[in-house]
């Protein structure tokens, strides 16, 4: 699988240039557990995962983050500081801005895709949303 994911970030950095992309597996209880990461970011992969298990972070707590494990639309969020209530975990990494499909499996949501921009903001397009969602959905499909 984690060649799968390199793949499609390598193929979504051909759209957007992000700081960062991951991977989060969704567990049933909505509990997010890291699984992949590019390595773009100054943040490593293990650097990531420590963080992440000190968080503890559940989509459940979160009624936005809620929205992705019953939506198949991706969330997205161009100006994480300018939103009147934005996920806590957004401004613990320093995410500006984030784009984060849900990745679906028998009508339940297994996986996080996140398209995150640190310390700099993104205007999100209708096309680059749109092109992303279509390499997401071919990941997804592959699994």
């Amino acid at each position: 699988m984690k060649e799968k994911l390199k793949t499609l970030f390598e193929d979504i950095q051909q759209i957007l240039d992000p700081t960062d992309i991951a991977y989060h597996e969704v567990l049933e209880n909505g509990a997010l557990r890291p699984f992949y990461k590019t390595n773009i970011d100054k943040l490593t992969p293990e650097q990531w995962e420590e963080v992440h298990s000190k968080m503890k972070l559940n989509l459940n707590d979160d009624p936005i983050l809620a929205n992705l494990l019953t939506e198949k639309e991706p969330l997205i969020m161009s100006d994480v500081d300018g939103h009147s209530n934005p996920p806590e975990a957004f401004k613990t990494f320093g995410i500006k801005s984030n784009l984060v499909y849900p990745v679906r499996k028998d009508n339940r949501t297994v996986g996080l895709v996140v398209i995150a921009y640190i310390a700099r903001q993104h205007d999100f397009t209708d096309k680059e949303v749109s092109n992303c969602k279509k390499l997401v959905e071919a990941f997804n499909e592959s699994l």
